[in-house]
């Protein structure tokens, strides 16, 4: 007695293999970036714009820890993941959306921008007296929005070449 076999793939196959791509595929970088980060910080004679965001992110022995980048993904992760889903279905099937970088940029907007609200949100702890005092504000990582403005978000697509970290 012989025995067919058939096999009927619905899709699966396109689908691993999509997902082999996105595995080598996709990356949204979120932060300060190089060309804005090696800007000289307003006000200061000797640190960067990055020197700045990295500070205020990890703290000091004076300065307190005001983390912008992971604190703010982490309590923002929901919306996030919404749209790096979006971004990687874009990229699984292109016919859900033109363009696939425009999904991740999309992503990039959002999560640039609550990061940015994040910093607008006054980041505890409050400010000491002294300082408030000194920069006529008491609003913590915002003086002259030169570091929230630096803010921004870099889309790559599955075989273009990324910057070394």
């Amino acid at each position: 007695m012989a025995t067919r076999v058939i096999v009927r793939d619905h899709g699966a196959r396109a689908v691993l293999a999509a997902i082999k791509v996105l595995k080598q595929g996709q990356a949204l970088s979120v932060g300060i970036h190089a060309e804005k980060g090696a800007e000289a910080a307003e006000g200061s004679d000797d640190l960067s714009v990055a020197d700045v965001g990295a500070i205020h992110e990890r703290g000091t022995k004076r300065i307190p820890r005001r983390s912008w980048l992971e604190d703010g993904i982490g309590e923002r992760l929901p919306v996030i993941s919404k749209r790096l889903v979006a971004a990687s279905r874009a990229q699984i099937d292109p016919s859900q959306m033109a363009n696939p970088r425009h999904a991740l940029d999309q992503a990039g907007v959002v999560i640039v921008g609550e990061l940015q609200q994040r910093m607008a949100n006054r980041i505890p702890p409050p400010l000491a007296q002294a300082t408030i005092d000194a920069k006529k504000s008491s609003v913590p990582l915002i003086d002259t929005g030169q570091l929230r403005a630096s803010i921004g978000h870099k889309s790559y697509l599955a075989g273009e070449t990324r910057p070394s970290r």
